[in-house]
């Protein structure tokens, strides 16, 4: 019995040990890990306002600990937030600054190699963000409705880029989009109606449904002859004018339906199947 007894305790130890604490420092507030001493940055039950500088490491109870990143909807809704500068970080949580409508700055440091699904959605109020060449991900929805954004550099560290991440920034002009990505997710620059450049590197082999729909200040577009597939890419490109497409593409799948102003298609021999609806209206 005293066997049994002794061994459940040894079981519960490193859980005990594991405890995590919530704690105010300087007007942020932490999760702090106790046994790896690093802490993550959560939510203000006030809100948080102003012009924020986070720390790259925060003293506690005589110790210090490495702050490693921002937690899901830290600053979701934080409506008086106006500028924010993040460190060294892994990551940015999940609708960490969704909705963060009187954000203006945004300072990310090089370090973050994660940015969660709708981080940033809703930021009516940002125009520009540097995004550090140690990114490698950008997960869903991630600046979209961010309506005052005017162009944006994607780095060639980013090998996976989710749907609909800049969907609805209708002011953005230009966008550079990273090398290291083979396709292009559906909805990426949905509605977009300012984007009149956009550089699609070589080693995009797919671009999906809707990618560049509603894009109406897209005039030409320079598809790479790495692309095999473009599947209602283009839809109500309503200023696309000209297309080339080239020999590398195998399928058209109404990739131009609603393009009223296009006047110049060259379709190569090497497309086999052109879909129901591609060059309807």
């Amino acid at each position: 019995m005293k066997q049994k007894i002794l061994l459940f305790l040894l079981v519960l130890l490193p859980m005990a040990g594991n405890a995590d604490e919530v704690v105010e420092i300087d007007g942020i507030y932490y999760n702090l890990e106790t046994d790896y001493q690093t802490a993550r940055v959560v939510s203000n039950p006030n809100k948080y306002t102003g012009d924020l500088v986070i720390p790259q490491n925060v003293d506690y109870d005589k110790k210090t600990y490495s702050v490693i990143g921002i937690e899901n909807e830290a600053f979701l809704n934080c409506s008086g937030l106006i500028s924010v500068t993040i460190p060294r970080y892994d990551f940015i949580g999940a609708r960490a600054f969704k909705g963060c409508s009187s954000l203006t700055t945004l300072n990310i440091s090089n370090g973050v190699t994660t940015i969660g699904e709708e981080a940033f959605k809703g930021c009516s109020s940002l125009t520009s963000v540097d995004i550090p060449t140690s990114l490698t991900i950008l997960e869903a929805s991630t600046f979209e409705d961010c309506t005052s954004l005017q162009s944006i550099v994607i780095p060639d560290n980013v090998t996976y880029m989710d749907k609909y991440v800049f969907k609805g920034c209708s002011d953005l002009t230009s966008a550079s989009i990273s090398s290291g990505l083979t396709s292009i997710a559906g909805g990426t620059f949905e509605n977009c109606s300012s984007l009149s450049s956009v550089v699609i590197p070589k080693g995009i082999v797919y671009i999906s449904g809707l990618s560049f729909s509603g894009c109406t200040s897209l005039t030409t577009i320079d598809i790479p002859n790495t692309v095999t597939s473009i599947n209602a890419a283009f839809s109500g490109c309503t200023g696309l004018a000209n297309v080339i497409i080239p020999n590398s593409v195998t399928n058209i799948s109404g990739a131009f339906y609603g393009c009223s102003a296009l006047t110049s298609v060259e379709i190569p021999n090497s497309v086999t199947d052109i879909g129901q609806s591609t060059f309807y209206g």
